[in-house]
C-alpha cells in the first residue's frame, strides 16, 4: 500500500505542476485563466447612450399597506468601461418628510452569450437583484425579476430629455399587472 500511495502522490504532484505551467503560460501570453460569466456587447449598449446624464423629478409608489407615497428622486447615469456598462445611481426622498427612502445602484450591460441586457442592482436595504432586460419595438427598456409572490417589472421610456418609469407587480406570472410605482424625470445635465 505504501508504494501505491507514493505513486498516487507523484501523479497528483505532476498533474498540479502541469496545470500550474499552463496557467503561468496563459498569464505570460496575456490570457486570463479565471472563469468568466459572459462577454459584454458594446453595440447594443450604444442604444442606451442617451441615458447618460443627471435626471431629476418626482413620482409615487405603493407601500405594502396599500398607501400611496409621493417622492422626489435624482438619478445619475454614467457610461463606464469604454461604453460597455452603464452605472445607474438613484436617490429618492419622501415628499412629505425629505427622508431618504430610496438609495440604489445598478449596472446595466449587454450579455452577448445570453443575448440580453442584464441589470444588476443593489439597495440600501441590502437587497440585490440580477434582472433580465430587453428593449421592446418602441425602444422601451423593460426589466423584470421573479419574487416568491410573483413577478416585478419596470418599464423605462426615455426620450432625449424625459425619463418615464412605471413599475408593476403580477401575482400570476404576467397575466394580471398591478401598478406599484411611477416616476417622471427631466434631464438636468
Amino acid at each position: 500500500m505504501f508504494i501505491m500511495d507514493r505513486i498516487l502522490i507523484k501523479t497528483t504532484v505532476m498533474k498540479c505542476a502541469v496545470i500550474a505551467m499552463i496557467a503561468i503560460q496563459g498569464i505570460l501570453n496575456g490570457h486570463g485563466v479565471m472563469a468568466q460569466e459572459g462577454r459584454l456587447g458594446k453595440d447594443e449598449m450604444k442604444k442606451l447612450s442617451h441615458w447618460v446624464g443627471q435626471w431629476e423629478g418626482s413620482g409615487w409608489q405603493m407601500q405594502p399597506t396599500g398607501e400611496r407615497v409621493e417622492f422626489n428622486v435624482k438619478e445619475s447615469v454614467q457610461s463606464k468601461l469604454n461604453g460597455l456598462v452603464l452605472i445607474v445611481e438613484g436617490k429618492g426622498t419622501s415628499e412629505s418628510s425629505s427622508e431618504l427612502g430610496h438609495d440604489a445602484m445598478g449596472m446595466i450591460y449587454y450579455n452577448v452569450d445570453n443575448q440580453r441586457y442584464e441589470f444588476h442592482s443593489a439597495t440600501m436595504q441590502g437587497m440585490t437583484t440580477l434582472a433580465e432586460a430587453s428593449l421592446d419595438e418602441e425602444g422601451n427598456f423593460i426589466w423584470s425579476f421573479d419574487v416568491p409572490q410573483g413577478k416585478i417589472q419596470f418599464t423605462i421610456s426615455l426620450t432625449e430629455n424625459t425619463w418615464l418609469e412605471k413599475g408593476a407587480f403580477s401575482p400570476d406570472g404576467g397575466t394580471t399587472w398591478y401598478p406599484t410605482m411611477e416616476m417622471k424625470l427631466k434631464k438636468s445635465q
